[in-house]
């Protein structure tokens, strides 16, 4: 069989806001643009989830269109399906829900459909950094592979970097280098006189735990909210958790992270945010407020001289950086940035410090 029709696969970033969760507009701008790149609407199925997000499918003459939303995200899902040789109409589409949405960082695939499709790679998994690039890396091993009730979990072995943990194909720590990572979290700590109670949020590979372990007498509570990530690198992880997982001294509460703080009334010595890097992705909020919030909830639970101690992104994420930069002095003083490489990230990472203002 010869193939039959042309399918477009592509995800559309920093979309516009105010169409993205306006299923009437969302509606409206996919006929007129199916009509303008020279196909036929036959008919249009839409539904709003709550909170948010819209999917919408279009039945056209030619087969159909495919978009959902994540308007927290400010992302575009879209798939192109049409039963024709001709590639133009398909891609002018895509073309004009690009403008139309005001996609700023556009990712596609284009597939001719009918043959039979072996796009699979079983020996390499691809991490997006969001700016610009991909990663690749080689699998000598998977060790692990599964879908949490939050998120995609995958533990695989390469040849350089050891055994990775990657969340939603997003690398989190490697075996080789997770002393450099750890090390630029843990650092700053050393700077207090008194370091009673830790709190870490995230954190679940259980490396800065482990770290603060043998550096502190220390209290620890670790907030992560995927207790199957705590039990995976627990059980795989081993030359990055350590024991921790095992220590009287930690406390580990399977909690958003978010409610966790709003919840509390006690106070620690000293915080380290290890969540990811946009968290607001999971929240309704805006990521402006959701800093603002999370600095704010997170001074209230700090003791006075006490320390955070973030991740904060990678040193090419310029949008982001400026956006701490911003937000963080409204609330801490002594904030300092520090960049270091990280060989199994392939860029290098900032980190910072601060105090109670």
């Amino acid at each position: 069989m010869k193939p039959t029709g042309i399918h477009i696969a592509g995800e559309l970033n920093n979309c516009a806001l105010e169409v993205l969760n306006d299923h009437k507009k969302l509606e409206q701008l996919i006929n007129d643009a199916i009509t303008d790149s020279g196909m036929k609407v036959e008919q249009i199925i839409s539904h709003a989830f709550e909170p948010i997000g819209i999917t919408i499918t279009a039945i056209i003459s030619e087969s159909h269109v495919v978009i959902h939303t994540y308007p927290e995200a400010l992302h575009a899902s879209v798939d192109i399906y049409t039963c024709t040789y001709n590639p133009e109409p398909p891609r002018r589409l895509f073309d004009i829900l690009k403008k139309e949405l005001n996609a700023t960082q556009v990712k596609y695939i284009e597939l001719f459909r009918g043959d039979i499709l072996d796009t699979k790679e079983t020996n390499l998994i691809t991490t997006s950094s969001g700016i610009g690039f991909e990663i690749r890396y080689e699998i000598d091993n998977i060790i692990l592979n599964k879908k949490t009730d939050y998120q995609q979990l995958d533990i695989i072995e390469n040849s350089v970097f050891g055994r990775m943990l990657l969340l939603d194909n997003d690398l989190q720590i490697a075996d080789s280098d997770a002393h450099i990572y750890n090390e630029a979290m843990v650092a700053p700590s050393r700077k207090l006189n008194t370091i009673n109670d830790i709190l870490i949020l995230g954190g679940g590979d259980g490396g800065i735990a482990n770290q603060l372990l043998k550096e502190t007498n220390s209290n620890i509570t670790l907030i992560d909210i995927d207790q199957m990530v705590i039990e995976a690198c627990k059980d795989h992880l081993t030359k990055v958790a350590g024991d921790a997982f095992n220590s009287e001294r930690v406390n580990v509460i399977n909690q958003d992270a978010e409610k966790y703080i709003q919840s509390i009334n006690n106070s620690f010595d000293a915080i380290f945010y290890d969540l990811s890097m946009h968290p607001e992705i999971f929240s309704i909020k805006d990521k402006n407020t959701y800093l603002s919030d999370l600095f704010s909830s997170l001074k209230k639970i700090l003791k006075n001289k006490g320390l955070l101690s973030m991740q904060c992104c990678s040193a090419y994420d310029q949008e982001m950086l400026n956006k701490l930069k911003d937000i963080l002095p409204e609330f801490f003083d002594n904030i300092d940035y520090s960049e270091v490489f990280i060989p199994s990230f392939c860029e290098p990472w900032v980190f910072a410090s601060a105090s109670i203002k």
